[in-house]
């Protein structure tokens, strides 16, 4: 009875906290198309956040019965992190002497290694392999997603003529170039994210004492 409950509190959450992502970005989007003025050229950004929004509740909707709450609510916390108030509210900018963008690629790492581990449980590996074999898979499996996002920011750039990887910075013989500096920070950040979950995981997988971890099993097991 107390893990249903639990599972209502989270779902509860997680709709809760997408419908308000939609509702707020597409009243922003709704001014910027009437009025034309977007001076932080957030318009994008808007749209993205309804996008993904809009699909994982309807994702949560039609899968709701097979749905793992927890990697719902955990998704659903990083994009309000990184795509509502990153990208849609201009905190990777308004905040970039904090770092906050390397915090979220830290937190990305995480998640992707959590993914990684879900899709090992999913494969029936996680009590049948050796520890080592579960860390070499889901290391490879996050940086795998963390090298595909970056391919993605440099596509974005190219046809779209955004500037996820950096403002394009003149050169000698006056063309316009991306440092790869940021590209390169971006990766060791997801590592970073990568290798304190494995960390945790390691634990728990050999010693059994871990307390975030057990209960991240846990609910990625239920």
């Amino acid at each position: 009875m107390k893990q249903v409950t639990l599972k209502r509190i989270f779902i509860t959450f997680s709709i809760a906290c997408l419908l308000t992502m939609f509702t707020i970005t597409f009243i922003l989007a709704s001014i910027i198309l009437t009025t034309g003025y977007d001076p932080l050229k957030r318009l994008s950004s808007h749209f993205a956040t309804m996008g993904i929004s809009l699909i994982l509740l309807l994702f949560t909707w039609f899968f709701r019965k097979k749905l793992n709450t927890f990697l719902l609510t955990f998704a659903t916390i990083y994009i309000f992190l990184a795509v509502f108030l990153g990208s849609s509210l201009n905190f990777y900018n308004y905040y970039e002497h904090l770092n906050y963008d390397k915090i979220i690629h830290v937190y990305f790492g995480y998640s992707s290694a959590l993914l990684g581990l879900y899709a090992f449980i999913k494969f029936k590996q996680y009590t049948q392999s050796s520890a080592l074999y579960m860390i070499f898979f889901i290391f490879s499996f996050s940086m795998m997603i963390a090298a595909m996002w970056e391919i993605s920011e440099f596509s974005s750039d190219q046809f779209f003529h955004t500037i996820t990887q950096g403002y394009p910075r003149e050169v000698i013989d006056g063309s316009f170039v991306v440092d790869v500096k940021e590209t390169m920070f971006d990766m060791i950040a997801n590592l970073i994210g990568t290798i304190l979950f494995l960390i945790g995981l390691t634990l728990e997988k050999t010693k059994k004492n871990t307390l975030i971890t057990k209960q991240i099993v846990r609910a990625l097991l239920d």
